[in-house]
């Protein structure tokens, strides 16, 4: 299992690498693109967001399955969250880096 997990770890993070406006993208997702919606469209984006989420749970699940259906969707919502916090602060603005 511990080699299929690094195998995995290591297709997400370049997965994500190579995809900087998805990385871009999540890591405004809750600070301002979540913001000045109409409670429908914040649904749909929910609901679109849990669905996707679902589904590379699925794929992750192939791989390890071990984790469970409940446990992949937790590591993806997780690998998620993670990606939001660590890109922002690995790519800080330009104001930030000259200060």
């Amino acid at each position: 299992m511990a080699e299929r997990a690094d195998r995995l770890a290591g297709c997400l993070a370049r997965a994500l690498a190579e995809r900087p406006v998805l990385c871009d993208l999540i890591s405004a997702q809750a600070a301002v693109l979540e913001r000045n919606v109409s409670p429908q469209v914040a649904v749909q984006d929910k609901r679109d967001a849990i669905a996707n989420a679902q589904a590379l749970a699925g794929r992750v699940a192939a791989h390890l399955p071990e984790l469970g259906a409940e446990g992949t969707f937790r590591f993806i919502a997780g690998t998620i969250m993670v990606t939001g916090a660590v890109w922002a602060h690995a790519h800080p603005s330009a104001a930030m880096l000259a200060a």
